[in-house]
């Protein structure tokens, strides 16, 4: 079940249940008292359970997702608001569109932020992780986002990691999960290892330690033999380009030629892999990556030493710094190749430009006579039969397989018995979860914590029923996060990862929001996973997210990414807390288009602050009977852009068209109520505090957020007459009202269209290019 939901401080405007404001707010229409008002509905909609998803329900279904957070103990900052913000406004208008909405949010509970906190502190990181998935919870509804709690789920709890075990070992069962030496990252802090995206300039993102390079058996993935449909499939995405293409390069599918090359002073042969098999002809050296397997059978006696410490002397996470650097150098091995095309002796060299995530890290170098000279080679075909069997056309990846494995305890246990005689067993099914043991002390040495418990060490082998020990590594969280959308469908369920039928009821996810810097890591093991249950058969569909949205980054007002160590972070709680989450939501949509980048300014938001207000204060104009044409018309084109702007995530232009409705209905001073509750429905996603609290206000039943979404409402028109639709640069402003057969010029349109009210300001002070007039039907003004 899920956690009971924290009590939220409640103001002493608050009223209880029924929230009721005290006399001088019902009174004073001048100001939105958001305290108690949000106070009042936040309550209601968990007790009532207004979100939930119905599994049963006959409605099309929809699934809206954020990419699910670590709960540190700083709970969130504003940054998460946007994106979750504009998920919730998603959600939201697909129940108003007649969807059977999903819309969960989970934990990635396990992993060094949680431990390293744990021990800093001195707390289990069980309490760590549930106090802290509190402060979440608890500013996921002070904000207003609206989440079925009852699916929510946690990474760390045995009830998840028991089929995190399972699908582990299914990988097992297939050969897809191994265990091998590797060479890997190594945070002399955390005493662990970390994936290349956790390394900075060689230091741990997480505790700035120094990182090394260090080989050390681990568990992988074999996420390579998915290369090329991880490749081919993206071409059904609804994703980014930028996204589909960076999975593209990072899987790095080549395809050429491998030659094995003879060595002269040793008999060992060396591989060597080129897209040019013709350019051998011109080669003058072979150059290898410093962590190439074979140096050590390469070098010859006399050089030894020296490349010994050329290697050594390369700086921790060489990689990623090595790319960057422009001084390269390199150190001759002692030995020579011979050119299988010419018998030409080539030089085999160590250098620290080649990697292994390229062509092997083997590399053909051409002599400096012939770059760049057009130098005519011999034909492809003719170079292949020359070198005949010495030749094999191969497919390369830059991809390698995926490192699962961490030397840490706050993780999910590898569910592996290490026998004597049988060798790795796999834990049996129904002896999951294997689960995480209490520690007092489990603070990294190098050597996993969990070696450490005797308990949980020693078992016995569930083949032949001898001594065996378990292993001790843990699993890393990106295997967490690569199947956790999934759980959402059926959460409680104790029998399976998920019931089948809802399963594939409710995915693929529809709608996915996070950042772009998981497009190499969560993203792609994602899909990864999805591709291998959909073999084993438990999924009916192999790609796990059909749209993908990632939303920019919201820097700190000094113009720096938002974090602990720059002081810069703005609690979204602060700002809810003085203006109001209506405002803090509207502020941050208006803060510019979804996908980039915008700097926070807290000043500004008085101005998301002023637009709750004057929404409030139209309750003191609304007036009861039909509303006037120009009002309809008005209504109408916010209803068409304001549909437009979400179905294209053009958020911030959404609250620009209610800036400018309300602008035209406060220069009317009036407001008939059809439009009035239209304008609250339309806003509803946007703000749903206020236009709540109105809706009740006009005595209308209980939830505005269970509305229809509105439709454009019919405009009466004489007989004899046609609606001429008004565009500026192909965007819909509004319509007018023209006789049949109506002989208007274009010039006599377009003064008209200057005395009508409802377009002023749209066409003032601008430079008419061209009008393009499709009679009776369409006037678009180019400017």
């Amino acid at each position: 079940m899920a956690k009971e939901l924290p009590n939220v401080p409640q103001d002493e405007g608050y009223k209880g249940q029924s929230g009721i404001p005290n006399e001088e707010d019902r009174l004073d229409l001048r100001r939105f008292p958001h305290t108690a008002i949000e106070q009042k509905w936040m309550h209601r909609w968990v007790d009532d359970q207004l979100y939930k998803a119905h599994d049963d329900s006959e409605k099309p279904r929809y699934f809206v997702l954020d990419m699910y957070p670590y709960p540190s103990g700083a709970g969130l900052h504003v940054g998460h608001v946007e994106g979750y913000t504009a998920t919730d406004i998603v959600s939201r208008y697909k129940r108003m569109n007649g969807f059977e909405v999903l819309h969960p949010m989970g934990w990635d509970a396990f992993g060094l932020p949680t431990e390293n906190y744990a021990i800093k502190t001195g707390k289990d990181p069980h309490q760590v992780t549930a106090d802290n998935a509190d402060v979440f919870r608890g500013q996921c509804i002070r904000t207003g986002f609206s989440i079925d709690w009852g699916r929510e789920i946690d990474t760390s709890s045995p009830e998840y990691y028991k089929w995190t075990q399972f699908i582990f070992l299914k990988l097992f069962e297939q050969g897809l999960a191994y265990k091998a030496e590797s060479p890997v990252n190594w945070c002399t802090g955390c005493q662990t290892v970390i994936a290349n995206e956790q390394v900075i300039e060689s230091h741990c993102e997480r505790c700035d330690s120094e990182v090394e390079s260090r080989k050390i058996e681990q568990w992988f993935f074999r996420i390579t033999d998915y290369a090329d449909r991880l490749i081919e499939d993206l071409e059904g995405l609804d994703w980014p380009e930028s996204t589909k293409e960076r999975q593209r390069d990072w899987i790095g599918r080549t395809e050429g030629v491998e030659i094995s090359v003879e060595l002269a002073n040793t008999d060992e042969r060396l591989t060597v892999f080129t897209t040019e098999p013709e350019s051998l002809e011109g080669a003058e050296r072979i150059v290898l990556a410093p962590e190439h397997p074979s140096i050590s059978t390469i070098v010859t006696g006399g050089h030894r030493e020296e490349v010994d410490s050329y290697i050594l002397s390369i700086p921790p996470q060489q990689e990623l710094q090595r790319k960057k650097q422009k001084k390269k150098t390199s150190v001759f091995m002692g030995n020579y190749a011979i050119n299988p095309l010419t018998g030409k002796r080539l030089e085999v060299w160590v250098a620290d430009y080649v990697f292994m995530d390229e062509y092997g890290g083997v590399r053909v170098e051409q002599a400096a006579n012939t770059k760049g000279t057009g130098t005519v080679y011999p034909d492809r075909e003719t170079v292949l039969q020359q070198l005949g069997e010495l030749a094999t056309p191969v497919v390369r990846y830059k991809l390698r397989d995926w490192i699962i494995s961490r030397e840490r305890y706050w993780g999910a246990p590898i569910p592996i018995i290490h026998c004597g005689e049988c060798g790795d067993q796999p834990a049996p099914l129904d002896q999951l979860p294997v689960k995480l043991p209490h520690m007092e002390d489990f603070r990294p040495t190098g050597v996993p914590p969990l070696a450490k418990s005797e308990e949980f060490l020693h078992t016995t082998c569930p083949h032949c029923g001898g001594t065996a020990r378990r292993e001790a590594k843990t699993l890393d969280t990106f295997v967490d996060s690569a199947w956790y959308y999934l759980r959402f469908a059926d959460p409680h369920n104790i029998d399976s990862l998920g019931d089948r039928e809802l399963v594939n009821k409710w995915l693929p996810v529809n709608y996915y929001m996070g950042g772009a810097d998981h497009a190499t890591g969560h993203l792609l093991y994602a899909r990864f996973i999805t591709k291998v249950l959909h073999d084993l058969g438990y999924l009916d569909f192999d790609e796990p997210f059909t749209k993908l949205i990632h939303q920019g980054m919201i820097l700190g007002e000094d113009g720096r990414k938002m974090s602990k160590r720059w002081q810069n972070v703005v609690n979204p709680l602060d700002v809810s807390d003085e203006y109001g989450s209506d405002a803090l939501r509207i502020y941050e949509m208006f803060l510019g288009p979804l996908e980039q980048s915008k700097v926070w300014d807290t000043k500004a938001i008085t101005g998301a602050r002023r637009f709750v207000d004057r929404v409030w204060r139209l309750q003191g104009i609304v007036q009861e009977g039909e509303s006037r044409p120009e009002e309809v018309q008005a209504i109408n084109i916010l209803i068409e852009n304001v549909t437009n702007a979400v179905e294209t995530n053009r958020l911030n232009i959404a609250v620009s068209e209610f800036m400018k409705f309300l602008n035209t209905v406060e220069r009317s001073g009036r407001l008939g109520r059809q439009s009035y509750e239209t304008l609250l429905i339309l806003l509803a996603p946007l703000a749903p505090f206020i236009t709540e609290e109105l809706w009740e206000r006009l005595g209308n039943k209980y939830s505005i957020h269970q509305q229809m979404w509105p439709s454009l409402v019919p405009q009466e028109r004489p007989a004899d007459s046609i609606t001429l639709s008004i565009m500026i640069n192909n965007k819909f402003i509004g319509t007018i009202i023209q006789e049949e057969g109506s002989e208007l010029i274009d010039e006599e349109i377009y003064a008209l269209l200057l005395e009508d009210p409802k377009f002023q300001g749209k066409l003032d002070q601008v430079t008419v290019k061209k009008i393009v007039h499709r009679r009776g039907k369409v006037f678009n003004i180019l400017i």
